[in-house]
């Protein structure tokens, strides 16, 4: 338990780091924090495959800065963590095809997984970082009308233009 508790502070403070500089400093960490652990107890109570949590923080966040930063910080964050999941599964796949006795196939299986993984995480951080993040959901939007397609469409420029600016400042 203790240590599941200092994963979180240190997820609480990699999350502040998703911020745009201008609004790292409008959320306490102690108020983060607590923004964090209701995220991660909805996650662990609902069947949302660990996105009913993020939304959830995201409505939260906006209360202490604009939504498209809210939305942004918590896309790099949940891909920031997505990518030490993958590194952690990578090792201890690696691990357990040096340690255990498994058949080729299975150790193909366990290589191809872990490769097409990260292929999929590094083709969702290009997506992200040439702004094309925003007019695919544009597109998907069609599904709930017209009017707010539109609305999507305005709303996603913003989240778009941070996400770059994100990824400029930090590649």
């Amino acid at each position: 338990v203790a240590l599941t508790g200092l994963e979180n502070v240190f997820h609480t403070l990699s999350s502040r780091r998703c911020f745009s500089p201008a609004h790292r400093s409008s959320v306490s960490l102690g108020r983060l924090f607590f923004i964090y652990q209701t995220g991660y107890a909805l996650n662990l109570v609902t069947p949302s495959a660990e996105i009913g949590g993020e939304i959830a923080r995201g409505v939260v966040l906006q209360k202490y800065m604009p939504r498209s930063e809210a939305a942004s910080a918590v896309i790099i964050n949940k891909f920031a963590y997505s990518i030490a999941r993958l590194m952690a599964a990578a090792t201890l796949a690696g691990l357990t095809v040096l340690l255990f006795p498994l058949r080729r196939s299975d150790a193909w299986v366990l290589g191809l997984g872990a490769v097409l993984t990260a292929l999929a995480l590094l083709a969702f951080a290009w997506f992200q970082a040439r702004g094309l993040f925003g007019p695919a959901l544009t597109r998907l939007a069609w599904v709930v009308g017209r009017k707010r397609q539109a609305r999507v469409r305005l709303q996603v420029e913003e989240l778009d233009e941070r996400l770059r600016s994100y990824y400029r400042e930090n590649a």
